[in-house]
C-alpha cells in the first residue's frame, strides 16, 4: 500500500490539459518566427482559463457547492502539472528551440514556480480533495 502522499499525487487524467498545452506549445513555438510571443500568449490563455474556472469554483456561493470540492482538486493538479511543464519549456526547451530570441527564465521565476509548485502539491495531499 502507497502511502497517503504518494497516493495524492498519482497522475490523473486532469494532467492532460497540461500536457496537450505543452505539445502545442512546443509546435507553435517551433515553427513560429516570434516564439517567445507565441509562448506567452499560450500560457496567459491557459492560466486565464484556470483563472475562471478557480474564481467559479471557489466561489461558495454559486450553488455548485456538491460538485466543488471535486474540481477544487482536479485544479489544483492541473496548475501544479503547468507550473513544472512551463519551468521545462521556458528553462530548457524554449532557450533551445531558439537560442536568440528566448529569455532564459531567471532566478526569481524559478523560485516562483518552483515554490508554487511546492504550496500545491502541499495543498492536494493536505487538502480536503
Amino acid at each position: 500500500m502507497e502511502p497517503a502522499y504518494l497516493e495524492a499525487w498519482t497522475p490523473t487524467s486532469a494532467s492532460l490539459g497540461p500536457l496537450l498545452c505543452f505539445a502545442s506549445k512546443f509546435l507553435v513555438c517551433w515553427c513560429s518566427e516570434e516564439s517567445e510571443l507565441a509562448a506567452l500568449g499560450i500560457d496567459l490563455g491557459f492560466l486565464v482559463m484556470l483563472g475562471g474556472l478557480a474564481v467559479v469554483f471557489g466561489v461558495e456561493s454559486v450553488g455548485l457547492e456538491a460538485g466543488a470540492e471535486a474540481v477544487r482538486g482536479v485544479l489544483v493538479e492541473v496548475v501544479v502539472v503547468h507550473l513544472l511543464l512551463e519551468c521545462v519549456f521556458n528553462g530548457w526547451l524554449h532557450p533551445w528551440i531558439n537560442p536568440k530570441g528566448a529569455t532564459p527564465m531567471t532566478w526569481d521565476m524559478w523560485a516562483h514556480h518552483m515554490g508554487s509548485c511546492f504550496a500545491g502539491m502541499y495543498c492536494k495531499v493536505a487538502g480536503p480533495w
